[in-house]
């Protein structure tokens, strides 16, 4: 989903972050004074708000071993925001994995006073989980915890087979979603439980390697997960309403006068254009619709009403990352029969990604998919070569001028693959939103710009790219596209003749692995071995 939003809300949600942040950096006081100015906030006052505000008191109190009645207090009051009922799992009502969540931190911070819950409870929270059939972005989000929670309180012991699938299931979901948050948690017990199961020694070893690298790059970086029980991961795409409708307007070389006029008066697109207005859902929308642009404050990179296809297009996404391009190719055509294929940008959609197909497959030439992705993007836009970074792009928009700049680095015109890339990122650094509202797309160009110019043998530009694609990617959440910057890095450091090459290539290829990463893991191995780094 993509959300366009005005500053007051934008403003929130950035807050949260940076909030976030500073705990996973244990850097409490900054963290504290962030709360407060989240709390004055006049949207804050929501209940929602509110409840952010009190969880993540709890959070720093329980990272700091403060009185485990006072946390006890915070979570209480967290809990209450939004859930009606002390065990609302018994009643039906449906609830988040964010509650859900929160309900598992009640039940371990209270294990740390005097009157520790019910242990049954921990197994209705999981049983609710498994009943709720959320999906797996979703699920991942809590299931883990759940299962790392009922590991220690039970042991092994009698409950080994049990607790040993709920594992496998559990770091399989990790894996697959390329989440950080419990993972090593997860593959340290993982890997005790086949140690005393007397399982294969590699595979042990295996699971430590790709533990370490995990907590030796999240210690570079200064970041502690350990005890974030109630970090969220950051998957939403943000849009500024202001931003949107100004930074359109000026590439459809309109006046204000222009285009406001039907619509609502030039003083309110003023103070629109300044994010001192919010402009309801209808003045948004006839505002874009004025410039041809189709953009409202809710909207999908697929035209769609129905859930399913939503997640069908996570999955050609996945499938193309890892380069399993016949996978994207059986989902791309059941795709084409879910959704509405006489709306414009569903078409693009499907044609764009078809063209990648067809091209890494040899069926097209890169010279050919080169213009047909040119003729693409005029389905949506008119000015596509001279002024097309002056629109603010759709994902869609975004991901097909990407697929033109690999394509021209891939078959020697690295340069100017770099040119179109560095314009790219440089249209979102001029932009109010931080790259975390855009990850998606920030973390890809960011990637594509580092490789290729590691591969011109360019040094620092690389690595200063590559450290802060780590950073923004750990304090996310996110960990599948770790291995390459790590592997970049890796790359710079041979250049350079560096002694520490060996350790990034190695800390690389376990981080591959571990986010099943296969085909990026088997060409770092190849070229390790070929070069004689490894």
């Amino acid at each position: 989903l993509e959300y366009v939003l005005p500053r007051d809300i934008y403003e929130l949600y950035e807050l949260q972050y940076r909030i976030q942040a500073a705990i996973c950096h244990l850097e409490f006081p900054q963290a504290e004074a962030l709360l407060l100015e989240y709390a004055g906030k006049r949207p804050a006052r929501q209940k929602i708000h509110q409840q952010f505000i009190e969880q993540e008191r709890a959070q720093i109190a329980w990272i700091r071993g403060e009185n485990a009645e006072d946390i006890m207090k915070h979570l209480q009051n967290t809990i209450e925001a939004t859930i009606p009922m002390e065990k609302p799992w018994e009643s039906g009502i449906a609830l988040s994995a964010e509650e859900m969540k929160l309900l598992l931190f009640r039940w371990e911070a209270a294990g740390r006073t005097e009157l520790p819950r019910n242990p049954q409870e921990l197994w209705d929270i999981l049983h609710a989980v498994e009943k709720y059939s959320l999906d797996a972005e979703e699920k991942v989000k809590v299931y883990p915890y759940a299962v790392l929670l009922l590991a220690e309180r039970y042991g092994i012991g009698e409950n080994r087979h049990y607790i040993k699938s709920l594992l496998e299931e559990s770091l399989e979901l990790l894996r697959e979603e390329g989440r950080i948050l419990y993972l090593p948690e997860t593959l340290e017990v993982y890997a005790r439980l086949l140690e005393e199961e007397g399982a294969n020694p590699e595979q042990i070893e295996e699971l430590q390697e790709m533990r370490e690298a995990l907590l030796k790059l999240e210690g570079d970086f200064g970041m502690h997960f350990e005890q974030y029980r109630l970090f969220q991961h950051l998957n939403r795409a943000f849009e500024l309403d202001y931003e949107m409708i100004r930074r359109s307007r000026l590439a459809c070389h309109m006046s204000q006068e222009e285009l406001c006029e039907g619509i609502c008066t030039q003083e309110t697109l003023s103070r629109i254009e300044r994010g001192k207005h919010k402009p309801n859902g209808q003045i948004l929308k006839k505002l874009l619709e004025k410039m041809n642009r189709k953009r409202e404050r809710v909207g999908m990179y697929i035209t769609t009403e129905r859930f399913e296809v939503i997640a069908l297009e996570r999955r050609i996404a996945r499938a193309i990352h890892r380069f399993e391009y016949e996978e994207a190719e059986e989902l791309l055509e059941k795709l084409k029969r879910e959704i509405d294929m006489s709306v414009l940008e569903n078409q693009q959609y499907i044609a764009m990604e078809q063209i990648l197909i067809e091209e890494e497959k040899g069926e097209i030439t890169y010279k050919q998919a080169v213009e047909q992705l040119w003729e693409l993007l005029k389905l949506t836009l008119n000015d596509i070569k001279e002024n097309i970074l002056s629109h603010r792009l759709t994902y869609t928009e975004s991901i097909t001028l990407n697929l033109i700049a690999a394509l021209w680095a891939d078959n020697d015109e690295k340069e100017k693959g770099i040119t179109l890339w560095k314009k790219m990122l440089q249209n979102y650094r001029d932009s109010d939103v931080h790259p975390a509202f855009r990850i998606r797309n920030w973390e890809l160009f960011m990637g594509n710009l580092a490789g290729d110019m590691s591969d011109l043998k360019y040094m620092e530009e690389p690595l200063a790219i590559c450290r802060e694609r780590l950073r923004v990617g750990m304090e996310v959440g996110k960990g599948n596209e770790l291995g390459r910057s790590v592997t970049i890095i890796g790359c710079v450091m041979e250049t350079k003749q560096d002694p520490s090459c060996p350790t990034y290539f190695k800390r690389a290829l376990a981080i591959q692995k571990l986010m099943k990463m296969e085909y990026r893991y088997q060409c770092v191995k190849e070229y390790a071995e070929k070069n004689g780094i490894l």
